[in-house]
């Protein structure tokens, strides 16, 4: 099912870009048109039913507002979820903010809600923004006195998350069972995982296997969210596999904590026989997060015997945990990169990365190849099979590097015929 959509009407924009003051949300139904007042019997920022047209009617100015059309732009809900941006002012601008794009008068874009929403531009004056609607939030699991967790939410993967979080440097909490020989020993061990953790392709095992060393816990376990629930990647144990470890089930009350707040949480030692974790001491957990500080996985630890779980242990757990963020999100670019160089130039590619929004659907002048071999049935009718095999990829290979060089867009191949595009 979509997700609802809604209509964030914002203050005269007075030629700034980034309003403050939202004046009025309005639900988005099917059509939609805005415009400013056509008499002064029409109620502002409210979205009426016009018969006429049979669409709602958004009025986002006054009259005097002349940078605004009477009707300046139409809002259509396709069913593929996709929304149809309609510029219908005979002389004023409709101007997607986020994608730099000027939507021309009788033009259309279509465009993909993303999470932060689209924000429009309707001539000088006035700013709005499509967004999708929130969901209702499920009252968050409680965080009893039983449960220890870190103040601040785990950074993402991005260069960017340290500036961004501004945090202030603090020295590591004092901990009376931690002295600095193994302080030291953590960190390098830390470190030296963290640079592997680039190349090595156990990197998953190595940090299960680190914690259960470093932190001295009897198990540790990679859990990553899928559709249908939690599974399993890697794990780690002190000694044996346990017998019963495939029936194994984490803390439902510790997971549901750590994917809604983003932040490490660990079993204090004063109530270790509430639910789930009974017969456990020690739990510790820390959320594994994408690019986009969504959870996509936890690292899990957990310890029966010996001393409760310190706050340095806990901040050691996260560590491991970023590590093994940082090498899913450069495990992911490589693989966009990969499928990118495939179709596309090595810059086209570089600026798919950097700006995902290129391949949403938009209106625009495009130029299409369509290239094969001339008399080809009569060649390869006196050829051998694998020289004819070898012979085509030949020449698709050449013609494929010509359109590469020249920045087009590998579409297809079909037999001996080359597509190639550029402009979209």
């Amino acid at each position: 099912m979509t997700q609802p959509l809604e209509l964030v009407i914002f203050d005269k924009a007075e030629g700034s870009s980034s309003p403050q003051t939202i004046v009025k949300t309005v639900p988005v139904q099917g059509s939609l048109e805005l415009g400013r007042q056509q008499s002064l019997s029409e109620a502002l920022y409210t979205a009426t039913w016009d018969a006429n047209t049979r669409r709602f009617r958004v009025v986002v100015a006054e009259g005097k507002e002349q940078t605004i059309g009477r009707h300046h732009a139409l809002i259509d809900l396709q069913p593929d979820g996709r929304v149809q941006i309609t510029n219908t002012s005979n002389k004023s601008t409709v101007h997607l903010v986020e994608n730099n794009l000027a939507v021309p008068q009788n033009g259309a874009y279509l465009v993909t809600i993303p999470e932060r929403g689209v924000s429009i531009r309707l001539g000088s004056s006035r700013i709005v923004r499509l967004q999708k609607k929130a969901a209702p939030k499920p009252p968050e699991p409680e965080v009893g006195k039983d449960l220890g967790t870190l103040t601040s939410m785990t950074l993402a993967p991005d260069g960017s998350s340290f500036m961004a979080a501004r945090r202030p440097i603090a020295p590591l909490p004092p901990d009376p069972g931690t002295n600095a020989d193994q302080l030291i020993s953590w960190l390098q061990t830390s470190l030296a995982l963290l640079q592997n953790a680039a190349a090595s392709l156990n990197y998953l095992q190595n940090a299960c296997e680190a914690v259960v060393n470093l932190a001295g816990m009897d198990s540790a376990r990679i859990l990553m969210l899928e559709k249908n629930g939690w599974k399993e990647e890697a794990a780690y144990f002190r000694g044996n596999r346990p017998a019963n470890a495939e029936n194994w089930q984490p803390s439902r009350r510790v997971i549901d904590l750590v994917r809604t707040q983003r932040k490490t949480f660990w079993e204090l030692p004063d109530l270790n026989s509430m639910g789930s974790i009974v017969g456990f001491q020690a739990v510790v957990a820390a959320p594994i997060l994408d690019q986009s500080s969504e959870v996509i996985g936890i690292l899990y630890a957990d310890r029966k015997h010996g001393r409760p779980i310190s706050k340095v242990e806990a901040l050691l757990v996260e560590l491991l945990a970023c590590s093994v963020a940082a090498r899913k999100a450069h495990d992911r670019e490589q693989q966009e990169a990969t499928m990118f160089a495939q179709f596309f130039s090595p810059r086209l590619a570089q600026q798919i990365l950097t700006r995902p929004d290129l391949l949403q659907g938009r209106k625009a002048e495009i130029t299409v190849l369509f290239c094969d071999i001339r008399g080809f049935s009569k060649v390869v009718h006196e050829m051998p099979p694998d020289v004819t095999v070898r012979w085509v990829s030949d020449i698709i290979g050449a013609m494929s590097e010509c359109v590469v060089e020249k920045n087009g867009v590998l579409v297809d191949y079909v037999g001996d015929e080359l597509m190639a595009m550029w402009g979209a």
